[in-house]
């Protein structure tokens, strides 16, 4: 492992972005959300923050969820457990603070920033077929770019998120189930190298509240790309 460490420094790959080889760990914390982000955001979101250790202990993405989302669902479908399709497609999750670069689930490189987390489905299209194990993701968009909590058109979040990256695809997180989602944020190993941080949130189906599971794939990558 030293000796792959070393070649990838020396071609000027940052160790941030190399899926770790080990269970990676997290913290819980109470932690002011940054500054930067607009009021209208940091007044929906909770100071309740998970932070993704790397593999030297150090901070490397600090997440900050909503802890409550508006829901679509019936009151059927609650009883049966809501999906992530039961939320508004835009609607604002939580804020990320990727404090070293990282690369999103289709290889895209990271730099290190604050960004907005917004629900987003995998277009049902043929270069999208079998690109993922799930078809529901977040798509990250800078924080200078996102200043509302308030759902957006999709098309602009595409063209914002693409901003991420620099080029023609949305920065873009993984999300896997979470339907028994326990009270403190946990991480699993999932196939293919797949580390997801497992967060419990709240849902809204009228004016009653569900328990909420929101998984978070934080390394590995798609096979497609």
């Amino acid at each position: 492992m030293l000796r792959v460490a070393i070649v990838l420094a020396l071609v000027g790959i940052p160790l941030g972005c190399i899926p770790a080889a080990e269970p990676l760990k997290i913290r819980s914390e109470s932690l002011d959300l940054p500054a930067d982000a607009p009021e209208s955001i940091r007044n929906v979101l909770t100071k309740d923050a998970v932070t993704l250790l790397d593999n030297a202990g150090e901070a490397w993405m600090t997440f900050w969820m909503r802890p409550e989302l508006a829901s679509s669902g019936t009151a059927e479908q609650a009883a049966n457990g809501l999906t992530y399709e039961e939320i508004p497609a835009t609607t604002l999750i939580g804020l990320v603070k990727i404090h070293k670069p990282w690369t999103d689930f289709r290889k895209q490189l990271m730099t290190a920033g604050i960004y907005t987390l917004r629900i987003a489905v995998q277009p049902k299209t043929g270069e999208h077929e079998g690109t993922a194990p799930y078809t529901d993701f977040a798509l990250l968009t800078p924080i200078a770019k996102d200043t509302s909590a308030d759902r957006i058109d999709v098309r602009t979040l595409h063209q914002r998120s693409m901003s991420t990256t620099g080029g023609v695809h949305p920065g873009v997180v993984l999300l896997f189930p979470n339907f028994s989602p326990k009270d403190a944020a946990s991480i699993t190993s999932e196939d293919d190298g797949i580390q997801v941080i497992r967060i419990k949130t709240q849902a809204t189906v009228g004016e009653k509240k569900f328990p909420f599971g929101i998984g978070i794939v934080v390394t590995g990558a798609t096979k497609a790309v």
